[in-house]
C-alpha cells in the first residue's frame, strides 16, 4: 500500500499520518521500511534536533506495539548516516541517526507501554523481531570514489 503526504496542505490535521499508523497497527507478519532516516533533522555535525523536529513517536509506539504483542517482525532499512548525495553542500539523506538509535528509541517505546515486561523476554522479542541496517552495494556501504551511499525514500 503506498501512503503520501501533501506537505502542508492541511496545517493541523494529517490524514495521512493516521493512515500510516493504522497501516502499520494492522500488520500481522512483517513491516518492512526502506526509509532516509527515522529520526529528526539535526544540527550540522550533531545528534542534536532542530527546533520543532522531534521522532515520530506515533509510529514508533505503533511500531513497539506490534512487535510486542503480536511478534510481528519489523525491518527498517536506512540510509547511512551524514550521507551527502553527489558531493551537493547542505543537505543530505541521512540525519546522523545510526540504526543503534532508531532501535533503541523503538525498544524505549515497548519499555514505556508495557513497564512490567520482563528483561529476558524483551531481549528475546527484540532479537527476534526488529531488524535495521543500512543500504549498501556490492562494494559496502559507500561508493568508489568514497561517498556513502544513501537513498532519497521517505
Amino acid at each position: 500500500i503506498t501512503l503520501g503526504r501533501y506537505g502542508t496542505l492541511l496545517h493541523r490535521f494529517r490524514p495521512s499520518d493516521d493512515a500510516f499508523v493504522a497501516m502499520l497497527g494492522s500488520a500481522k507478519k512483517v513491516i518492512r521500511m526502506a526509509l532516509q532516516d527515522l529520526g529528526p533533522m539535526c544540527f550540522p555535525g550533531t545528534l542534536r534536533a532542530l527546533p520543532g523536529t522531534v521522532w515520530p513517536h506515533r509510529y514508533i509506539e505503533t511500531l513497539a506495539t506490534v512487535i510486542y504483542e503480536r511478534g510481528v517482525d519489523v525491518e527498517i532499512l536506512l540510509s547511512n548516516p551524514h550521507c551527502v548525495p553527489a558531493g551537493l553542500k547542505n543537505t543530505n539523506y541521512g540525519n546522523g541517526w545510526t540504526c543503534v538509535d532508531v532501535a533503541s528509541e523503538i525498544i524505549k517505546s515497548i519499555k514505556k507501554l508495557y513497564p512490567d515486561a520482563e528483561e529476558t523476554n524483551l531481549r528475546k522479542i527484540i532479537a527476534e523481531n526488529l531488524r535495521l541496517c543500512y543500504i549498501r552495494g556490492k562494494l559496502g556501504r559507500t561508493w568508489e570514489d568514497g561517498t556513502s551511499i544513501g537513498m532519497h525514500a521517505k
